[in-house]
């Protein structure tokens, strides 16, 4: 479990397996990774990522990432809007679950 050392907001806190949540872009440059990489490996996840509602509940275009899963699948599928570094390093780190906020809209997020 990679936990968050700030909780800033907890009535939206969860923390969610990583294998249940879709990245938005899996292609980052190269250094910023590392250095999200550095980052953690040395503080720890400072910050809660940020996660949207089930796929279905906020858009009904299928994502890339998404595309090829059932509605059924997509209804048990989140989103990250913020820390998809984070979420990259984490499983590269050999991490099951993360720290998050749960939002239901893009709104809610900023």
């Amino acid at each position: 479990m990679l936990r968050a050392e700030r909780n800033d907001y907890p009535k939206w806190y969860a923390e969610y397996p990583l294998d249940i949540l879709t990245i938005t872009v899996d292609r980052f440059d190269k250094q910023m990774v590392e250095s999200v990489f550095q980052d953690i490996t040395e503080k720890g996840l400072i910050h809660p990522i940020v996660v949207r509602s089930p796929y279905l509940e906020y858009q009904t275009d299928p994502n890339p990432d998404v595309s090829s899963l059932t509605a059924d699948e997509r209804k048990k599928v989140f989103n990250v809007f913020v820390g998809n570094k984070r979420v990259t390093v984490a499983k590269r780190l050999g991490y099951t679950h993360i720290s998050a906020y749960h939002v239901k809209r893009d709104e809610d997020a900023r």
